[in-house]
């Protein structure tokens, strides 16, 4: 039986070079990605300009992680929603059928595209695979860093 290398561990040491940092201020840059049910999603979207959001990062195999976050964002959602504040989820999960199943059990509301070749994980600062677990950035409306959290550095910042 063969098994297949993933393709972002094939592209590691290639991915390594573009991953971004970020800081206070750093611009986000712009994605174009599918959502969990295979809906375009982009950084351009009218729903998503102009407004504050809430960028999850979920690198991690850790299933009770996974839905710890998404459950307590689920449960901010009205509040979040009210303040006009929008979340999208990344997931490191290239498997639309788990991410959407994730997001059904959590009550989570928002988009959850899949990462599965790392590219949007480098571009906002964190090596998928690389061990850091998930990244909770908020974005102002001008589109940079208010502030980052990382699991390692701020595991309860939710």
């Amino acid at each position: 039986m063969s098994s297949e290398t993933p393709t972002y561990k094939r592209a590691a040491d290639q991915i390594a070079d573009y991953v971004r940092p970020l800081w206070h201020g750093a611009p986000i840059p712009a994605f174009d990605v599918k959502d969990e049910i295979g809906r375009p999603l982009r950084f351009t979207d009218d729903y998503l300009c102009g407004s504050t959001m809430v960028l999850l990062l979920l690198n991690t195999a850790n299933e009770e992680r996974i839905q710890h976050l998404l459950s307590v964002f689920a449960q901010k959602a009205k509040a979040l929603e009210a303040s006009k504040i929008t979340v999208v989820a990344f997931s490191a999960d290239a498997s639309a059928a788990r991410n959407l199943d994730r997001k059904q059990t959590a009550g989570f509301v928002w988009p959850m595209p899949a990462d599965a070749t790392g590219q949007q994980f480098a571009a906002l600062g964190l090596h998928k695979g690389s061990g850091a677990t998930d990244r909770i950035i908020w974005i102002t409306p001008r589109r940079t860093v208010h502030a980052r959290y990382d699991e390692a550095s701020a595991p309860d910042a939710v």
